[in-house]
């Protein structure tokens, strides 16, 4: 536990610096204000949790901590408190409801690049954590944080949905569709709380969150470029992009396409194999649930797609080609070879994902 704290606050306490880099710029300074207040309000969550359960079992070792719990040594009422404290405290790293409210801002707010990073590593530290803490400390008490986690899906997702439909700026657009995403992700964890589908729904969940992690990473690339070139990342400067420069507005437009679910991209098989591991674990409403939302996302990502492309005549008189270094053309190929090819070679991402979850469950 004391490792786990350390290591996530360490993490934390780089990433506050980081996004309020801009010192002159006003909206880096607020995200960067406004992520540590939220952060260190999330970080006294999960502390508290982890102090409750300390105080219940008296170890700090997870598996120590899951052998006191399935000895019954403990009462359940408090334990269920700890449990709530603890994913509460994760929520904020994942961008879970309730602690979601610092990633429009900040990714408004900080330097693009900073943005990709913090979208990816954040969220990739944030599961690895929350995955070991629900697979070895809480691993006992499953039956009752998969009704937790099912219910924080259902509503991150729609959240995190309904929010970005109205969105100006594509740098919060995909603040909120990462909120989205989060849900989704959440529902393979509720799958992984049945032990006949425990393996193949985690493998399903870190697939998902390495093809998330690589066409975010390929979008923000791709909006990096194109901010540089307008000045903005109001969606309505975006207007007409793809006449100006087709490579890049093909990897925003992918990327896009791809965390929306569209068939045959990589995304869409990520979305495949959590909601099936969930169908297979009993939760077909919760499917059901994730893919009205996931319809729902069409409307947002579809729509910067239709204006990259369908819309040259409000496009303005500047019509320069946009020129792009050949450091950023080598990060928007590897972004694209991401979303595009490993589609064909995806079984083996699949199956390398399931030996990962076999080796933490065994």
């Amino acid at each position: 536990m004391i490792e786990l704290y350390v290591a996530l606050e360490t993490l934390s306490i780089a990433l506050y610096v980081m996004v309020a880099f801009n010192k002159r710029e006003r909206l880096s300074s607020e995200a960067g204000f406004k992520y540590l207040v939220v952060g260190a309000a999330s970080s006294a969550v999960l502390l508290y949790g982890l102090a409750i359960l300390y105080g219940l079992t008296g170890r700090t070792d997870l598996n120590a901590v899951s052998q006191v719990i399935a000895a019954g040594k403990v009462s359940s009422p408090a334990l269920v408190l700890a449990m709530i404290f603890i994913i509460g405290g994760f929520s904020f790293k994942i961008a879970a409801v309730p602690f979601h409210q610092w990633v429009p801002d900040v990714y408004q707010g900080a330097p693009t690049p900073v943005t990709a990073f913090i979208s990816v590593s954040s969220k990739v530290a944030g599961y690895a954590l929350l995955i070991r803490v629900l697979t070895s400390a809480l691993g006992p008490l499953s039956h009752q944080w998969q009704i937790y986690l099912a219910v924080i899906a259902v509503i991150t997702m729609t959240v995190g949905n309904i929010s970005a439909l109205n969105q100006t700026s594509v740098k919060r657009l995909l603040g909120y569709s990462s909120i989205a995403h989060a849900g989704y992700i959440l529902t393979g964890l509720v799958a992984m709380a049945d032990p006949a589908n425990a393996q193949i729904a985690l493998g399903a969940v870190l697939f998902y969150i390495l093809v998330y992690g690589l066409t975010n990473l390929a979008g923000f690339g791709a909006v990096q470029t194109a901010e540089e070139a307008l000045g903005s990342d109001d969606i309505g400067a975006f207007t007409g992009f793809a006449h100006r420069s087709g490579g890049v507005s093909l990897v925003l437009a992918l990327a896009f396409l791809s965390l929306t679910g569209i068939p045959p991209l990589i995304g869409f098989l990520a979305k495949f194999f959590v909601f099936l591991a969930a169908v297979q674990a009993g939760y077909s409403w919760l499917v059901l649930v994730a893919v009205a939302n996931s319809a729902l996302s069409a409307v947002y990502y579809l729509r910067v797609v239709r204006i990259l492309y369908l819309d040259p005549e409000r496009a303005g008189s500047q019509q320069r080609p946009v020129r792009v270094g050949p450091a950023m053309w080598t990060a928007l190929g590897v972004g694209l070879i991401s979303i595009l090819p490993l589609a064909i070679v995806a079984n083996g991402f699949v199956t390398g994902a399931q030996q990962a979850a076999s080796a933490i469950f065994h």
